[in-house]
């Protein structure tokens, strides 16, 4: 990330996304800025628990019933996902921003970005600490969308 200027760190407010935002921060020095809309999705109930477990009590993981076990639907987790991305399209346009966030919300943008359905978001495989670089650029003329998906090689 050295090799592009970094204008501000928006980070989750979840103790590890706030420890990988510092550690950009660090080599960057950018300023980081907080945003709880971008912490990971609420799991309820199924927080803590074992993958094999969930899975064997609630079925597919698109399928468990996170709403009704205390936690956020999809959808919520989309929408305020969604709605800080646009908001920082406005606010830091032309800026290199560098955002820190969860699996689930990575998903949800990407669906949004790719224009493609949450099952095939759930299938991209993102890894720790992967950087996937989004692009402001003109509406595309097919979808209407102003954002771009490049992916960088792991380091």
């Amino acid at each position: 990330m050295q090799a592009e200027p970094v204008d501000l760190i928006i980070s989750s407010d979840m103790t590890r996304a706030k420890q990988t935002a510092e550690i950009i921060a660090e080599a960057t020095h950018a300023p980081i800025l907080l945003d709880s809309s971008l912490k990971e999705m609420d799991h309820g109930a199924m927080e803590g628990l074992l993958y094999a477990d969930v899975n064997e009590r609630y079925g597919g993981f698109l399928e468990f019933p996170y709403k009704e076990l205390g936690g956020e639907s999809f959808a919520e987790v989309e929408a305020r996902a969604m709605g800080a991305l646009c908001n920082y399209k406005k606010r830091y346009l032309g800026k290199n921003l560098v955002i820190v966030t969860h699996g689930v919300v990575l998903s949800v943008l990407l669906k949004n970005i790719k224009k493609i359905s949450l099952a095939a978001a759930a299938e991209i495989r993102i890894g720790n600490a992967e950087i996937i670089r989004f692009y402001l650029g003109e509406p595309c003329t097919k979808c209407a969308g102003d954002l771009y998906e490049n992916r960088a090689k792991k380091h």
